[in-house]
């Protein structure tokens, strides 16, 4: 709820229209990176989170294409970091 408060900022009238948000798979995705030895936790992590119901699965990309896509979006900052 508290995400949708700020990505709705305009619509709800919030007047959080400046605020970022993290979400839990970007947390998930950037501790993957930058821990090896726990890579298998954060995929049980992502799948616990994200990959548990029928509907999820339906909804969201398995473990290999979710690393696929953020590697994607967000490896070249993540170099840099």
């Amino acid at each position: 709820m508290t995400l949708k408060l700020v990505e709705k900022a305009e619509e709800l009238e919030t007047s959080l229209e400046e605020v970022s948000t993290i979400k839990m798979y970007e947390v998930i995705y950037f501790l993957y990176t930058y821990n090896s030895s726990l890579k298998k936790e954060f995929r049980f992590l992502y799948k616990f989170h994200y990959y548990l119901t029928k509907k999820e699965k339906e909804d969201n990309p398995s473990w290999g294409d979710f690393i696929a896509q953020m590697d994607e979006l967000y490896k070249s900052q993540i170099e840099t970091f």
